[in-house]
């Protein structure tokens, strides 16, 4: 399976499916707003989603995975939290052999799959998706996944320890102070009640 690492934009003018004035555009687009340079091709009608799959499939030789025909395991699902996969646009979609498949609109996030592998210890093989089909995919599965957040699921060393709440010396003087006060009205009280009944 051959890899190709080129960008997007450079796949996408190879392919003359746009022109280069169109990709300076979505490059200054893409900073100023923050939005991946495939999805606001197809946001602004320059290229189709299917022709951004076919296209992205051919020059990465990543497969193409069509989630709606794809019956997945809710233990799979579970593997990842929801708001995680929802906001970097992926779904684990199977598991074989310690491999987890996993369907991306943006398959060439390397980084985001590195990170995925080393913290749940598996191979990662991907897959490239339509968005239209994730989003739907995510109405169809979305009870079924993790629910706690990215950073509580993926942390590598989750303390478990009770929270120790740290105190400046201010407020610890002031704490002592209120403790002494305290002690101090006691002892006058009990002392002022045996007088009482003594006297």
């Amino acid at each position: 399976m051959k890899k190709n690492k080129q960008p997007i934009g450079g796949i996408l003018t190879k392919s003359n499916l746009i022109s280069e004035e169109e990709l300076e555009y979505l490059l200054y687009q893409s900073k100023i707003i923050e939005k991946r340079i495939g999805e606001s091709a197809v946001e602004l009608g320059y290229i189709s989603e299917q022709e951004m799959i076919r296209v992205l499939s051919e020059h990465t030789g990543i497969p193409i995975v069509e989630l709606k025909y794809v019956e997945i395991n809710k233990d799979i699902l579970s593997l990842l939290p929801y708001k995680y996969c929802y906001a970097n646009k992926i779904m684990p979609y199977k598991v074989y052999c310690n491999k987890l498949f996993i369907a991306m609109v943006d398959p060439l996030n390397s980084r985001l799959l590195d990170d995925i592998a080393i913290k749940l210890n598996v191979d990662i093989i991907t897959a490239i998706c339509g968005e239209t089909d994730l989003l739907n995919a995510f109405d169809k599965y979305k009870d079924a996944f993790f629910c706690e957040s990215a950073s509580e699921v993926l942390s590598i060393n989750v303390d478990k320890r009770p929270l120790k709440i740290k105190l400046s010396k201010a407020m610890k003087l002031l704490i002592l102070f209120i403790l002494l006060d305290i002690f101090f009205f006691v002892q006058w009280f009990f002392g002022f009640y045996l007088f009482k009944r003594l006297f």
